[in-house]
């Protein structure tokens, strides 16, 4: 069993403090039929979970059972369909690309993408007085260096509304998210450069917000945000 390169995917592309392990695989793949260990015996405890230093001392293999490996083999369009259903069902468009070079795969199917409504973007600029949401830059000149980002992903069905919508810039918009008292809140993961100021300066911040309370941020779209997305401390 190894742990180097999943354990860096679950790290990287998991919800913070997410008790998913590496070795959920060896255990619920397998008990849901989907995967197969040539050699189980000793392997499960009396709970049917799996001795993670025995597996990673005998370096356990395992892989797609038969059945489902004949099925791709029969089916490969399959492959596409069923790495398309755990993307869309779980990571946000922006990460699909990302996730399948990590993972060392290639559709032959085009990913879908669905379109968030005319306006959105204008609208929660406008909202937020063309600002970022944590510093106030803004440079109205230059189109596109002032983001708009769903709280709730688009893709996990966060609407098209302005309070579901902030206004980072793009330097900062992948390290702080709003908080449930409508603070910023710097992602606990950052590195780099520039983190210790980042985490200095603007954790714990207020929001700059909308002058117009009806647009202010959700509170269930940023609960939502904090359980599935963000990684770091509410």
């Amino acid at each position: 069993m190894s742990r180097g390169r999943p354990a860096t995917l679950l790290r990287v592309y998991g919800p913070c403090g997410a008790s998913a392990r590496v070795s959920y695989s060896y255990s619920r793949l397998v008990g849901d039929g989907v995967w197969q260990l040539p050699a189980p015996a000793g392997l499960f405890d009396a709970g049917d979970s799996i001795r993670e230093q025995i597996a990673r001392q005998r370096d356990a293999p395992a892989g797609f059972a038969p059945d489902v490996l004949a099925i791709f083999e029969h089916e490969p369009e399959l492959i596409d369909v069923a790495a398309l259903h755990l993307l869309e069902r779980h990571f946000a468009p922006g990460l699909h690309e990302e996730i399948l070079e990590a993972v060392g795969l290639e559709l032959g199917t085009p990913i879908p993408t669905r379109r968030r409504a005319a306006g959105f973007r204008a609208a929660v600029l406008e909202a937020y007085l063309a600002e970022c949401c944590v510093c106030g830059f803004s440079l109205r000149v230059v189109d596109g260096l002032i983001g708009v980002d769903h709280i709730q992903w688009h893709s996990h069905g966060g609407p098209d509304e302005v309070p579901n919508g902030f206004a980072p810039s793009i330097i900062i918009c992948w390290t702080t998210a709003p908080s449930r008292d409508l603070r910023v809140r710097v992602a606990r993961s950052v590195a780099g450069k520039s983190a210790r100021g980042l985490l200095e300066e603007t954790d714990g911040q207020e929001i700059r917000l909308p002058v117009d309370r009806q647009f202010y941020p959700n509170p269930g779209h940023v609960r939502w945000h904090h359980a599935e997305v963000f990684k770091g401390r509410v």
